[in-house]
């Protein structure tokens, strides 16, 4: 159960600090960041929510999973509201580690309400694939 409060609340900080955002498969993070964020733009935060790469927990429900899948959009939906949604995003810069097994994608926000955001996102290759990295590794 620590576990779990461990992951919420640095989900829970990602969130409000840089808005998550997700998307649909990409061959490189800078696509996968460019996904996440036409999700945002879309208002279709579940699918934004879903791209995070570790964000279950040994032992948990397909229902805890939803659950808190939900919970994490509604957040991110509000969040969003706030600032009048995602008005557009730049991708910055994509650095790929040596290894090829993680990356860091800098991009750029402006909210609806004229507000910016810059913001640096990790990913992970999880099976082969990129995913945004929850645990901020």
């Amino acid at each position: 159960m620590k576990k779990v409060s461990v992951i919420l609340v640095l989900l829970a900080m990602t969130i409000s600090l840089s808005l998550v955002s997700c998307g649909g498969g990409g061959s490189t993070p800078a696509d996968m960041e460019k996904n996440l964020w036409t999700y945002v733009q879309k208002g279709d935060y579940e699918k934004a929510i879903k791209y995070w790469a570790d964000i279950s927990v040994d032992g948990e429900t397909k229902d805890q999973m939803k659950a808190m899948t939900t919970m994490f959009a509604e957040k991110m939906k509000t969040s969003m509201e706030e600032k009048g949604g995602l008005k557009e995003f730049n991708i910055v810069k994509e650095t790929i580690s040596e290894d090829g097994e993680s990356a860091t994608v800098d991009v750029a926000l402006t909210y609806g309400d004229g507000s910016t955001d810059e913001q640096s996102n990790k990913y992970v290759k999880v099976d082969g694939k990129w995913r945004k990295d929850s645990a901020g590794k």
